[in-house]
């Protein structure tokens, strides 16, 4: 049923340029100024941003600057930007990633730092168990934001 799906999508999936580990391949590329994934129709509307366990840990050093610039850019442009980690939340946190043993940041740390993003940027964070699963997720959630975006622009008819 996902595959069905997913070729529904496909034609109009946007995959930002400097993806540099694309979900899927052949669907149109381009640079998005925000997020990695995307629909035609949701564009302007709402984004998929993608972060394995070790660029979510970076943005809690070196890339804070730059991930704070994305969220603020999505606010600015009234993009609903929504993360999806290849992760669980629990992993995470236990630093149960590649690398992860040597960073030094504590658990509690990373846990706040997330708790705190969220908060303070009302920003989504979907956990996800491993890369198909993601693909999983973000279908769904394209199917039921560009269902609510159809809404908003057919017109009632009496």
């Amino acid at each position: 049923m996902l595959t069905l799906r997913l070729e529904k999508v496909r034609d109009c999936l946007i995959v930002d340029t400097r993806e540099q580990k694309p979900l899927w391949h052949h669907t149109a590329r381009t640079t998005m100024s925000v997020g990695d994934y995307t629909t035609c129709l949701l564009q302007h509307h709402f984004v998929a941003e993608r972060k394995s366990p070790q660029d979510l840990y970076s943005t809690r050093t070196k890339g804070h600057s730059r991930f704070r610039r994305q969220i603020l850019r999505a606010q600015d442009k009234g993009i609903t930007m929504v993360v999806y980690v290849e992760s669980s939340r629990e992993d995470f946190v236990a630093k149960n990633f590649k690398g992860g043993e040597d960073r030094k940041f504590s658990g509690v740390s990373l846990d706040r730092m997330i708790t705190t993003i969220s908060t303070k940027y009302e920003l989504e964070f979907v956990w996800c168990n491993g890369r198909e699963h993601m693909k999983e997720l973000i279908i769904k959630r394209f199917k039921k934001e560009e269902h609510g975006c159809r809404k908003k622009i057919t017109p009632k008819k009496n």
